[in-house]
């Protein structure tokens, strides 16, 4: 019932054709309905440093499915199970499959479906990723797409590097969008602080700013040292120009 309600073809184009010109497509790999076991050894062999997921979440397969409310279900990824049929895969599990359980770390994780920030981007991140993008709540799946193909965009035209600074642009233009007004917001984890980032730039351009001053003004710190020194030098003794008179010897009795 999935497999006849979603197509992602156009997705995985768009996502293909982006990395696949940068990198070649020989440095591409698609999973197309993979299981667990399935997706943790393409993880295990291949070691990506970015991967993109699209598909559906355990909240969303549960309305398509008609399927009576659960407080206690949880936020989760639809892989292949037995028989073919769609199983849940939570957020903890996910972390570990995408990173071997640590062992490597991909630079970011995409996750393109619904109700992903909150635990299943941000578990990922606990285990291992370098970064991770997901969406609260429900998205727009135009709005999602075109979120990801600016994201990827902006952050090639950066030189894979600045990721907050690529993310934060994609964002202001999905949120320009008038399809996004109804939609949830998108989120970003990182393993390091992006305010501890900002505050090391700042501290960083302002001991270059001090350095560059302190150079500046070293001809006048010399001047000003010399002119001190030249002060506090004792004044030199001037010899006597005439020798003294020698010491008369008493006169004999």
């Amino acid at each position: 019932k999935l497999r006849e309600q979603f197509d992602f073809t156009t997705e995985c184009r768009l996502v293909e054709s982006t990395f696949a010109s940068e990198f070649g497509a020989d440095n591409l790999r698609r999973l197309n309905n993979p299981s667990p076991a399935e997706l943790q050894a393409a993880s295990a062999e291949f070691k990506p440093d970015i991967i993109h997921l699209a598909g559906v979440d355990a909240h969303q397969k549960a309305r398509l499915f008609e399927e009576p409310e659960d407080p206690l279900r949880h936020d989760g990824y639809m892989l292949r199970g037995p028989n073919g049929r769609p199983l849940p895969v939570g957020a903890e599990e996910l972390g570990r499959i995408l990173t071997g359980g640590g062992e490597y770390a991909p630079r970011l994780v995409c996750f393109n479906f619904y109700n992903s920030a909150a635990r299943l981007a941000a578990l990922t991140v606990a285990c291992g990723a370098a970064s991770s993008v997901g969406f609260q709540d429900t998205i727009n799946d135009a709005v999602a797409e075109q979120f990801f193909s600016n994201l990827y965009t902006a952050w090639r035209e950066l030189g894979w590097d600045r990721l907050l600074e690529a993310f934060s642009l994609s964002r202001q233009q999905m949120a320009a969008t008038a399809d996004s007004r109804n939609s949830g917001d998108v989120v970003l984890w990182n393993d390091t602080s992006a305010f501890a980032t900002r505050q090391d730039n700042a501290l960083a351009s302002w001991v270059q700013v001090a350095a560059t001053a302190f150079r500046a003004a070293q001809p006048w710190l010399k001047a000003v040292l010399a002119a001190q020194a030249a002060k506090a030098a004792p004044s030199p003794v001037t010899p006597p120009t005439t020798p003294p008179a020698p010491l008369a010897k008493p006169a004999p009795p």
